[in-house]
């Protein structure tokens, strides 16, 4: 029986060192958040108190970390995961941020952004960064920064697992919305207004530049420079289901050298636009000094032309075409009628009204153009 009592108490003895700290609600104020996460269990979440907080650096959590600000708060800090796993930030102002090496499990939310992101993908494969309900407003390019508000460089052997949604970009500042050169960075559901070229540089909304299986998704892109800009080539993107209207360029997408990317369900809205051509054309052409672009699919949307140069070559179908040539043999002329009339200042505006062309007759049987258009 001693012996039985001896092994009981060892066993219990052994469970209570080898037990694994809880998680826990923890404060931070600028002084003591680099020793509290460093503290901090897996699980935890850090509860900021105001102030300017320097660079933060992260750490490596899991669970992963949560800091948020306090309720009230105005929370000012820059970010350089160089790497950094399991990090969630939430509710602050990002002066700027670098998310970059084998980062994995990081999470920007809430936040109002300040400067640029660059997020250097090189060692990234199905990372889970997400940065999600942000604010990217009046953010210039400068002498030493890339050219987006949030800027992607880089490949590596796999999807990098990027995801940028439910964001807004502008209005201010000439910076692009996002421009990205990495493999498979998801672009989702944001809002893209206000953001135009000033002292000389270049604006885009989304500018893909050296990428390959980009997602651009449910975007709603207006009042801009540009629409979505590929100059020197792209290969295997998926543009579909955004509404695009630039205001004054006519080229709502513009790609060249392409490889097979897939321009589907998207609405391009007609109008009067700079160089008396129509508003809501879809450009397909060749960079000089590059192959051909080609296999581009352009189907089910409602634009005003698709316009072919330099070689470039694609298959057209469905779509419903206020000006344009009718190259597929389901495409259609004529314009559309919208639930909210003929300029629409809400995404959901551009839902097709009943008895309008284009409604209920794309490849699906449902609406051609952008469907399901709510935020």
């Amino acid at each position: 029986m001693a012996a039985i009592a001896s092994a009981v108490v060892l066993v219990r003895s052994l469970a209570r060192n080898d037990a694994s700290p809880k998680s826990a609600t923890l404060t931070a104020t600028p002084a003591t958040l680099t020793s509290v996460f460093h503290d901090a269990p897996g699980g935890s979440t850090i509860v900021l108190s105001g102030g300017t907080y320097g660079t933060f650096r992260g750490g490596k959590k899991q669970p992963p970390v949560s800091l948020e600000a306090a309720p009230g708060a105005h929370v000012t800090l820059a970010i350089d995961f160089s790497p950094a796993v399991g990090v969630h930030v939430s509710g602050v102002t990002v002066t700027s941020a670098q998310i970059a090496g084998q980062s994995r499990h990081i999470r920007i939310s809430n936040s109002r952004f300040s400067g640029a992101t660059v997020i250097r993908a090189d060692k990234l494969v199905n990372a889970d960064i997400v940065l999600s309900r942000n604010t990217h407003r009046d953010i210039n390019v400068c002498a030493t920064c890339l050219e987006g508000r949030i800027d992607v460089t880089g490949q590596a052997n796999g999807p990098s697992g990027v995801v940028i949604e439910n964001s807004t970009f502008g209005p201010g500042g000439n910076a692009d919305g996002v421009q990205t050169g990495g493999y498979g960075v998801q672009i989702l559901n944001n809002e893209f207004t206000g953001i135009h070229e000033s002292a000389g540089v270049h604006t885009d909304a989304i500018q893909l530049y050296g990428s390959r299986a980009t997602r651009i998704e449910g975007n709603w892109i207006h009042d801009t420079s540009s629409g979505i800009m590929a100059a020197d080539g792209a290969d295997h993107e998926v543009i579909e289901n955004n509404v695009i209207a630039p205001g004054g360029y006519p080229f709502a997408i513009s790609i060249r050298s392409d490889n097979g990317s897939i321009i589907r369900n998207n609405t391009l809205p007609d109008g009067k636009c700079a160089w008396n051509l129509a508003c809501g054309i879809v450009a397909l052409g060749t960079t000089p000094g590059k192959s051909e672009g080609s296999g581009t699919s352009v189907v089910g949307n409602i634009l005003s032309e698709v316009s072919l140069t330099g070689g470039a070559t694609g298959e057209q179908d469905y779509n419903l075409i206020a000006h344009g040539p009718l190259a597929g043999a389901h495409d259609r002329a004529g314009v559309p009628t919208y639930t909210a009339g003929h300029q629409p200042d809400t995404l959901a505006g551009y839902t097709l009204a009943v008895g309008s062309p284009g409604r209920r007759t794309a490849q699906d049987g449902n609406d051609r153009g952008r469907r399901d258009a709510t935020r």
